[in-house]
């Protein structure tokens, strides 16, 4: 399913570096709406700024832990409409 503005919307754990970064680079280059997921809340704040300076897509940021959070944090994404249509690990 995708966000009422046509774009997708993806979760990527582990978003802040290596493969999870570069899927991002790549969803939000194509207009969609990442929610990064990760643990450390300064990596995403500076990955966040670094894929919205393309003024593409858009970027949200969860600092959970994987095994102990991640059940959850779909739920305290702000303002989603739709389920996500992908989500990466």
């Amino acid at each position: 399913m995708e966000e009422s503005s046509g774009k997708s919307l993806s979760y990527i754990v582990g978003g802040s570096s290596g493969m999870g970064l570069a899927t991002a680079r790549l969803l939000v280059a194509d207009g969609g709406t990442v929610v990064l997921v990760a643990r450390e809340q300064d990596k995403l704040a500076a990955r966040k700024g670094e894929l919205e300076a393309g003024d593409k897509g858009k970027v949200e940021t969860i600092a959970a832990d994987f095994y102990d959070e991640l059940p959850t944090a779909p739920n305290r994404g702000r303002g989603r409409r739709g389920r996500p249509r992908a989500a990466a690990a």
